[in-house]
């Protein structure tokens, strides 16, 4: 099988996963629009009962 090279698999994925088992709460895009009020150059911090980067 040839190894996957798009970034999402390399870098983006393990990047979420890396972040969540530090206790990041990772949201959906949709959650995540919603909270920004639509604005996408805003960046979410503590949000949430965890309080960790969002």
């Amino acid at each position: 099988m040839t190894p996957s090279y798009l970034e999402d698999h390399i870098s983006q994925i393990p990047a979420l996963c890396l972040l969540m088992a530090m206790g990041c709460q990772y949201l959906p895009p949709a959650e995540v629009n919603q909270v920004r009020g639509g604005k996408a150059s805003i960046v979410i911090l503590g949000v949430g009962a965890g309080g960790g980067i969002a």
